[in-house]
């Protein structure tokens, strides 16, 4: 139950983060569209030719270094998001094989339980027949014993 209640919990946490990278990837994939519209790639040969003085230059290249800084943190975060998920469901799974292995081990335990039990039950019926066995002699030994009593009280009187 418990490991029901982590698998539950690691699911969750995969589908939030499954939902992050999708968000994510559509950021990533709007700025692509909107370098490829736009026909800039954002090198620095096309800032200096669009710059219209040195100071412009530089104001162009500092927003093209913001803008690459920014592009790179949408890379990692799609980059460390998927390794979560793999992670979280390496977890999971460890989880799944560890509960599979209890399972086995416990079927295994119960089935050895259930053959005791027969073995068991086997003994209990074996000492029900011997004691009605030795009852039914006793009976008889009494019976057998009544007689003898009897007929030496009679021989004796």
């Amino acid at each position: 139950s418990s490991y029901k209640g982590e698998i539950k919990e690691f699911e969750k946490q995969i589908a939030a983060k499954e939902a992050e990278i999708d968000d994510t990837k559509f950021l990533f994939r709007q700025r692509m569209r909107s370098i490829y519209m736009s026909g800039s790639t954002n090198n620095d040969l096309m800032v200096l030719l669009d710059a219209d003085s040195f100071s412009d230059y530089l104001a162009l290249s500092e927003v093209s270094k913001t803008i690459a800084a920014h592009d790179k943190k949408i890379v990692n975060k799609i980059t460390d998001a998927i390794s979560t998920i793999n992670e979280s469901k390496k977890a999971m799974n460890e989880k799944i094989a560890a509960q599979n292995e209890i399972k086995k081990t416990l079927a295994s335990k119960q089935a050895k339980l259930k053959s005791q039990q027969a073995e068991i039950n086997g003994v209990i019926a074996d000492i029900n027949k011997d004691q009605t066995a030795l009852e039914k002699e006793n009976k008889q030994y009494i019976s057998d014993n009544d007689v003898n009593i009897i007929v030496f009280w009679m021989w004796n009187r």
